[in-house]
């Protein structure tokens, strides 16, 4: 898609929230709605996996693999778990420890830039912005991408 942006001004005027069956998922387009679901503790993160069976037998053991180390992820876990984990990580991303790493990940924002196509400029920057910080998280946690 070269211009995102039309389409999600399109879904956040008409349907703001609509089921995709091609994602198998809720799309929450504004932000005001994605706030009031992170606040609603009716909802969660949590959730199950198929199972591998329903895929092809070569995929299955990548598969297995990939929903095992979901359980450890900070982002889709529930309290307590999730506050416990929330407690370790703070403790090492103060304001200073982030600020600290400004320069290096300036430096990292620019390579990830410049590898894009038109040089991070254009509707590709909305979807890099979206997507694609991974690497920057894996350096304030110190931890290989």
């Amino acid at each position: 898609m070269a211009d995102p942006v039309p389409l999600l001004q399109r879904l956040q005027d008409d349907a703001p929230i609509h089921w995709s069956s091609q994602g198998g998922a809720w799309m929450v387009t504004r932000y005001k709605d994605v706030r009031a679901g992170f606040n609603d503790r009716r909802l969660g993160v949590a959730r199950n996996m198929p199972p591998a069976e329903i895929f092809e037998e070569e995929f299955r053991e990548t598969y297995r693999a990939y929903a095992s180390s979901l359980k450890t992820w900070v982002v889709i876990s529930e309290p307590p778990d999730h506050t416990r984990l929330r407690k370790l990580a703070n403790r090492g991303l103060t304001p200073t420890a982030i600020e600290g790493l400004r320069p290096e990940i300036a430096t990292l924002v620019d390579e990830l830039l410049a590898q894009m196509p038109g040089g991070g400029r254009g509707p590709q920057r909305v979807m890099w912005t979206l997507c694609s910080p991974l690497p920057i998280r894996c350096r304030l946690l110190s931890s290989p991408c």
